[in-house]
């Protein structure tokens, strides 16, 4: 079982800078990282302000092959405010710092979910009736909860090496592998693919069934994807020929894209799937509805599909 509360607590709590792009994981000015207070397991009594508090809860594990399952585990994060005067200014101050740092905490984890585990689920921030003015009896610290679930897969015999896929980390675009206009594609919400079928069969009256090879070979696949932005760029955006064109151009016209890769993430890393002479069929936009996420569906085609298990 992993420690799942220290690992968000690492995420929150990182100072350093990765990159010049990359800025550290609390950045939120009210409050500031300085002010806060972690703890793990155990509300402190004694330092009741800003304090963020981290509880791992029991996991659930399911079977999934011989030697492996996948866990279930979940993580409390709750955060504690000690109101110190109760005008309404104060409380009204008070409100915009708690509801500041339930942001933050989920912009962060929302950033490093993946790095978390292989996928996370949220059930959203629970007050709990806490905030007040102090007029009433609620003269209590202000508090706020989410429960943070995540799975994952851990070896449970002497199987050691499995490839499970879990996602599409990213689809990337362009001419060859090499080119430096190459778009990498990402927020995949999911991807297919089948090869087709080659035999025939031929019929022999009363006699055994024959099956030749006589169909031509390749693979038809569709991506669904919800960010209208990334899809435009990868599409409608990006060189995929020496000749300058993108796949689909403002007119429609549909061009075949000299490099199409897509990197699939597993319970222990990565592998590529190279397709070749790709071409894009349609692009498809799911019912608009007033409530729910539309999502737009591409369908292609392709020569053949290189797997390389060996990663990027």
């Amino acid at each position: 079982m992993q420690d799942i509360a220290n690992i968000i607590y690492t995420k929150l709590s990182y100072l350093g800078e990765i990159s010049p792009y990359i800025a550290p994981s609390w950045t939120e000015t009210n409050p500031e990282f300085a002010d806060l207070t972690f703890k793990f397991d155990e509300f402190d009594l004694k330092n009741p302000n800003l304090q963020i508090l981290l509880t791992n809860l029991p996991d659930k594990k399911s079977f999934v092959m011989e030697g492996l399952q996948k866990v279930e585990h979940q993580c409390r994060i709750t955060i504690f405010m000690k109101p110190i005067k109760y005008d309404e200014t104060s409380i009204e101050t008070l409100k915009t710092t708690f509801l500041n740092m339930k942001t933050e905490i989920d912009r962060i984890i929302n950033n490093e979910m993946f790095s978390i585990s292989s996928y996370l689920t949220f059930s959203g921030w629970d007050d709990k009736g806490s905030i007040n003015v102090g007029r009433g009896i609620l003269i209590t610290p202000f508090q706020s909860q989410q429960t943070i679930t995540c799975y994952y897969y851990i070896f449970a015999g002497e199987v050691d090496s499995t490839s499970i896929p879990v996602r599409v980390s990213k689809i990337t675009i362009g001419i060859t592998a090499e080119s430096e206009t190459n778009y990498d594609w990402i927020g995949i919400t999911d991807m297919k693919w089948e090869d087709s079928d080659p035999w025939v069969m031929i019929g022999i009256a009363a006699g055994p069934a024959t099956f030749q090879h006589v169909n031509s070979i390749y693979v038809k696949g569709e991506i669904t994807v919800k960010d209208l932005a990334a899809m435009n760029e990868a599409l409608f955006g990006t060189e995929i020929d020496v000749d300058n064109h993108c796949a689909i151009e403002s007119d429609g016209t549909k061009w075949r894209i000299g490099y199409f890769n897509a990197q699939i993430t597993t319970n222990t890393g990565t592998f590529n799937v190279l397709f070749s002479v790709v071409r894009i069929q349609s692009v498809h936009l799911t019912k608009v509805k007033l409530g729910e996420e539309s999502a737009f569906i591409i369908k292609f085609i392709a020569n053949s599909i290189t797997y390389d298990i060996g990663g990027e």
